[in-house]
Parts: C-alpha cells; structure tokens; sequence
C-alpha cells in the first residue's frame, strides 16, 4: 500500500515537474512570439494574466498594477484568464496589442504611454521620485501562510498534487526574495516601513502620485480669506455634519477671515465635505484644515503639553466612537433622515430614498453596529466622562480660548443635542452639566446669529 502511495507522489511530483519546467525554463529569446490573440480588433488591448481570487483584482502586484493603469487612464482592453499561459519570456501579465506582444509590468506601461500620448503632466522632480517609489523592492510573499497558499496552488493545481505543490511553490517563492532571505521578519519591516513612508511622504495631500494640484473652486481668491465649502444649514444649526461645526468654530473662535460655501454635492479632491480653499491651496479633512490653519495663521495652544496631549486624545475619540455611536441613534429617527434630504431631492422620493440613507447611515457604524443600544449607552457615557473630568470648571479645554478638543467636542455634541427633535442621548448628555455648559457657551458666544442661539437649555 505504502509503494502505491510512493509510487503516486512520484508520478504526481514528475508531472508538477513538467509543468514547471514548461512555464519556468528557459524560452529562446530570439524567435517572435507567436500571437494568442490573432484575430485583434486595432487599439484594442489584451491584457493576459492570473485568474481573480477572493474577489481581489489579482493575486498578482503586476497584474494589478497594468489593469489599474488601463482602467485609470480609460484604455479599452480585454482580459483573458489563465494561469498557464505565459508570454515569449515566461511572464504574466503580458499584453497582445495590434499583433505585438510585450511583456514585464514597466515595458506595458511604458509602451502604453507611447502607443496612447500619454504625457506625465507631474513636475520632473515629482516623476523622478514617483519612479524611484515604483522601483523599490518590498517582499510581501506570506510564506508562513500555509493555507493562503494551498489556495494559490488549488488555483491552477488539481487537488491531489496540492500537497507537493505546496512545498515548490514555497520554494519558488524564497528564490524570488534574493538577499531578502537573509533578513529576519523584524528587519524586513523596517525596510518596508520605510519604502511606505517615502511613498507617503511624496503622495502627500494628492490623490495620486501623478496628480495635477487640485483644481479651485474660488480662482478669485482673497489673500488670506477661507473659503469654507460645507453642507447647507438647516434647522438653525450651524450644521448638521459636525465636522463642518468643527472647523467652522475654529474659523469664527479664532476670528480668521472667511467666507461659507454650502452646496451639498460639491466635494474636495478627496471627494470629502467640508475642505477649505486657501491662497490658492485646497485642503480637506477636519484634522488637517485645522492644523494647515494653525501654521499659517500662527496660532499658539498656550496649554501644558499634558492637557494639549490630553485634548488631542478626547478630540480623536469624539471624532471616531462618539460620532459612531451617535449615528446609530440618529440613524433610527425617520426625522433625521428626512433632515438630509431637505433641499437636496424632491419629497415625492423620500418615501424611495429614506431605507437607502439609512443603509448608507448604518454602513458607517463598522464594528459599533453589533453593540446592543444599551451597551452602547455605557461607552458613551465613559466618553462623556472622561472629557467632562478633563474640562472640569475651565471655561473651554484650550484654557480662555477653544481648542481642537473644543471644537471637537462641540461639532460632535452639538450636532445630536440641538437637533429639532428629540434624542435617546440627549438626556445622557444632560447627565453632563460641565459639557452642556460648554455648549452654550459656544453657541452664545460664537453663532449667536443662527436659530440654534434661541434654543439653548440652561
């Protein structure tokens, strides 16, 4: 029995062999490669590569990369699925366009750019360290994924050969990684690290790496005058988004010129709401604007560097759980929904619209949503706790000024608490006298012009 098993492995090893040797040996490097595709239509790529898995565009880096070129510059292409056809050099992915073919990742894109003017409107320094990005080695082959590699191998092996496959496959995979196999995991996560920080750092505030600057909504600009592009007010308040509150109260606490922009289907370069225009510069994400204003306009947080550290802290848990938690309670309320879609659809398709807003609403709760309402009361609470006992009797967290913890803290709250009904948390707030106080406070003192300023509970 035991020789009938030997006896299969090793038929089953020569035949892994075969295979192995026909996509893995050496190809003659002179003779043109004969065209899979030779009835092409002209313009038209075909772009060969590994069959998609796990609902991943590929299992492949290089496969992915050349799609995402073609899909992101418009390139009409086909794809043609297959984990054992090869090109002349042995390559996946390769592509066949108007009977020629090309393979490696760099010579498509490259030949693509040519074949379809695709210029690199990117500054040269911009292009230059763009390439060098593109370049840098980094080995993220899970060798010690066991079954992420059974998988791989179930994707073009038979399962009987599974269990030698596995093993070759490993082995294939080691002699790809160089001088890298010499590297302890610790070691090759530092080099990783840093590749990733040095993409970071030239990516910056673009979209993409080859991204031109945002394109201005206010090209008439004043020196040094905001433009605060946010949602439309209703009902009073200065918004119904507290991120807008957030930034908005900065602008006005700081009495920094600028100048509301409300248009609810207007987004940033990151498709996000609010963002800020400035000297011809956009900027979105509440953290970020609020910190490109405190350099430019040289705003000092004269707090301790504990408080400072501490607000910091209350700020970003306010702006992540408290905000999830806060959804799902505004979420529930018919009214809330019905309060999104004012002035932006008309009424004969709420009834069509307010299941859908509520899908898009309860999406954003992530793990939150699993937490019985109860439940989420309690965490709530300690939230609530831990910045009331930071506030204390001050008048704000920054001290006689508000900081980003105020403004933080405002947005968030303000946003549930003063809404033209009622909310399951508006009595836990209550609970609260130190953050009710501040509340009012900032309403009194900085939108005493908007409805919300008649509405204040003492």
């Amino acid at each position: 029995m035991s020789c009938c098993c030997c006896s299969g492995f090793l038929i089953a090893g020569a035949i892994l062999a075969v295979v192995l040797a026909k996509f893995y040996c050496c190809r003659k490097k002179n003779e043109k490669p004969k065209l899979k595709k030779e009835d092409y239509k002209k313009d038209i790529v075909y772009l060969y590569q590994f069959k998609r898995n796990s609902g991943l565009p590929n299992m492949s880096p290089y496969c992915v990369k050349v799609e995402t070129f073609l899909r992101g510059h418009n390139i009409q292409y086909e794809v043609i699925e297959g984990n054992f056809q090869r090109s002349q050099k042995g390559l996946l992915p390769f592509i066949e366009l108007n009977g020629e073919q090309i393979a490696d990742s760099e010579f498509i894109i490259e030949h693509l750019s040519k074949h379809f003017n695709i210029k690199d409107n990117s500054p040269k320094e911009i292009s230059a360290a763009g390439r060098a990005v593109s370049r840098i080695i980094h080995i993220v082959f899970r060798l010690k994924d066991h079954e992420g590699i059974k998988k791989l191998v179930a994707n073009f092996l038979p399962g009987f050969l599974i269990p030698i496959g596995v093993p070759v496959i490993k082995m294939l995979m080691r002699r790809r990684l160089g001088g890298y196999g010499s590297f302890t995991e610790s070691e090759l996560k530092q080099l990783y690290r840093r590749n990733l920080q040095a993409a970071s750092d030239i990516l910056g505030e673009r979209k993409f790496f080859d991204n031109e600057k945002p394109k201005l909504k206010k090209e008439n600009y004043q020196k040094d005058v905001v433009y605060l592009f946010q949602f439309k007010r209703v009902s009073g308040l200065p918004n119904i988004s507290p991120y807008c509150m957030k930034v908005e109260t900065f602008l006005r606490s700081h009495n920094i010129r600028y100048e509301v922009v409300d248009d609810n289907f207007q987004r940033g370069q990151n498709g996000l709401l609010p963002f800020i225009e400035l000297n011809g510069k956009q900027i979105a994400d509440s953290e970020f604007i609020i910190e490109h204003l405190e350099k430019h306009f040289n705003l000092q947080d004269n707090t301790s560097k504990e408080v400072s550290a501490a607000g910091r802290t209350i700020s970003r848990m306010f702006d992540t759980e408290v905000f999830k938690i806060q959804i799902r309670f505004k979420e529930k309320e018919p009214e809330f929904r019905r309060l999104l879609l004012v002035d932006n659809v008309p009424k004969i398709l709420f009834p069509v619209l307010l299941p859908y807003i509520g899908r898009v609403l309860r999406k954003r709760l992530g793990e939150y949503s699993s937490f019985s309402e109860f439940e989420l009361k309690q965490i709530y609470r300690k939230d609530l706790q831990a910045a009331s006992d930071l506030l204390g009797d001050k008048k704000f967290f920054g001290g006689n000024k508000p900081n980003l913890a105020d403004c933080s803290v405002f947005g968030q709250l303000a946003s549930l608490y003063y809404l033209p009904f009622p909310s399951d948390l508006n009595s836990v707030i209550d609970e609260y006298p130190s953050l009710r106080r501040l509340l009012n406070t900032i309403i009194r003192e900085y939108y005493p012009d908007l409805g919300v300023a008649n509405r204040l509970v003492e």
